[in-house]
C-alpha cells in the first residue's frame, strides 16, 4: 500500500464494493474475499480495515445510513415541493424503490435475524430505528395541522410500521410487492395523512 493513504476514502470504496457484491450475490455472498475482488484489492488489504464479514457489513450499513440521511435532508430542503409532495418524496426515498435503497433493505432484512444474538448489530438496528421513528414524527407533523400530539404520535408509529412492513415484503416477496405497488400504497397513505390533518398547507393528491 502507498505510504500516504486516505483511509476514509478507502473505507468508502469498500462500502461501495460491499453494496455491489450484495446486489449481485446477496448478503451471504459478501465475504471479505469477494469484497476484495470487487474492490480490486488483496484480501489482506481488506482485512486491514475489517477482520470479519460481520464487521464489514456493519460498516456498510452505517455508510448507507449516513448517505441516506444526507440525501433525505436534501429532499426535505427542496423549496419547490409543497408539504404533501415533500412528505411523499421522503417516504418514497425511505422505501426500497431505487437500487441503493434496495441493497440497504436487503442488508437490513438479513440483519434482523442477527439482532437478537449480536450486540453490535443490535446497537446499529436500534439507532437506525430511532432515527426512522424521529423522521416519521417529523413528516407526519408537517401534514397533521393543527398539530395534535397524540394523533401525530399514533400516525408516526403507523407510518414507521408501514415502511418496515413494505420493506420486508418488497425484499422477501417482490412479486407481490413490486415497486409500483409500494408507491401506490405510500401515496394512498400520505393522502390519508392529509385528510387526517384537514388538508392544511398541502396540495391535493
Amino acid at each position: 500500500m502507498p505510504k500516504s493513504v486516505d483511509h476514509a476514502e478507502r473505507r468508502a470504496e469498500l462500502a461501495r464494493a460491499v453494496w455491489r457484491v450484495v446486489r449481485r450475490a446477496g448478503v451471504d455472498g459478501a465475504s471479505v474475499r469477494a469484497t476484495a475482488r470487487e474492490a480490486g484489492w488483496s484480501a489482506g488489504t481488506v482485512q486491514h480495515y475489517f477482520s470479519t464479514q460481520a464487521e464489514m457489513l456493519v460498516f456498510a450499513m452505517e455508510a448507507i445510513s449516513t448517505e441516506s440521511a444526507r440525501r433525505l435532508d436534501a429532499i426535505e430542503a427542496d423549496a419547490d415541493l409543497d408539504a404533501q409532495a415533500a412528505v411523499l418524496a421522503a417516504v418514497e426515498f425511505l422505501a426500497p424503490l431505487e437500487p441503493d435503497a434496495r441493497v440497504a433493505a436487503e442488508l437490513w432484512v438479513a440483519f434482523l435475524a442477527r439482532v437478537v444474538v449480536d450486540d453490535r448489530i443490535r446497537a446499529v438496528h436500534a439507532r437506525d430505528a430511532a432515527a426512522l421513528a424521529g423522521e416519521c414524527s417529523k413528516l407526519v407533523g408537517t401534514l397533521v395541522r393543527p398539530v395534535d400530539e397524540a394523533t401525530v404520535e399514533l400516525e408516526a408509529a403507523r407510518l414507521h410500521a408501514l415502511l418496515d412492513g413494505l420493506t420486508i415484503a418488497a425484499v422477501t416477496e417482490p412479486e407481490r410487492m413490486p415497486p409500483e405497488r409500494v408507491r401506490q400504497v405510500l401515496r394512498h397513505h400520505v393522502a390519508s395523512l392529509v385528510a387526517t390533518g384537514g388538508g392544511h398547507d398541502a396540495a391535493p393528491a
